[in-house]
């Protein structure tokens, strides 16, 4: 019994270190062609979803499929910000967000990821800070994790922008994902098979 009991925790051991991401955030690579998913501040704001965008310094396309979000549709006097909020994946320990983005001029970016409680309080926030990235390039956002504590009743993601040099606020994002971790349907069918293996085995022996 005792060589039984490890073996299936040995198992369980190899199939928790093999996992793989379920997204969770809607849209989060603008792949709608639009806002969907997203509240826009301050209303009518210039942020789109765009196939393309030109820039001072040439023309932006998206980091992964056809579209990605802009904030610089248009002149704009102050910060922008795409926020979107849900529920789905709260039963997990933690929530992890990564994704893409671009900034021109030293114009910052921002992403902050929340957790709510159920008056809208924040329970939990971690942040990327403002960063930058050289003119058209597109760099990896730092990822952000985040555990769910106790009292959750919401995440919420903002993608911000605000302006440095001009009227613009050149941000832009692409690839942003919300995801939480499982094992993977493969693992948990080994796992299940050698489960029924070690009880044959075991099953033999006895007789």
């Amino acid at each position: 019994m005792k060589n039984f009991t490890r073996a299936v925790a040995l198992l369980l051991l190899c199939s928790s270190s093999s996992a793989f991401a379920i997204p969770i955030l809607v849209n989060g690579g603008a792949e709608f062609g639009d806002l969907t998913g997203w509240t826009l501040t301050p209303t009518g704001a210039p942020a789109s979803a765009v196939m393309n965008r030109s820039q001072f310094s040439g023309t932006v396309g998206p980091f992964e499929g056809d579209w990605f979000f802009t904030f610089a549709n248009a002149p704009h006097p102050g910060p922008i910000v795409l926020t979107q909020t849900g529920t789905a994946g709260l039963g997990a320990p933690g929530l992890v967000l990564d994704g893409w983005f671009q900034t021109e001029f030293g114009d910052p970016a921002e992403v902050v990821l929340s957790i709510l409680d159920g008056v809208n309080d924040v329970l939990a926030s971690v942040t990327t800070g403002p960063v930058t990235t050289s003119n058209l390039k597109w760099e990896a956002l730092p990822t952000l994790a985040v555990s769910v504590p106790a009292g959750a009743a919401a995440w919420m993601v903002e993608l911000r922008g605000d302006l440095n040099f001009s009227t613009f606020v050149n941000t832009h994002f692409d690839g942003i994902r919300l995801v939480v971790g499982v094992p993977e349907p493969a693992t948990l069918g080994l796992l299940g098979a050698g489960l029924l293996g070690l009880g044959v085995m075991r099953r033999r022996r006895a007789a």
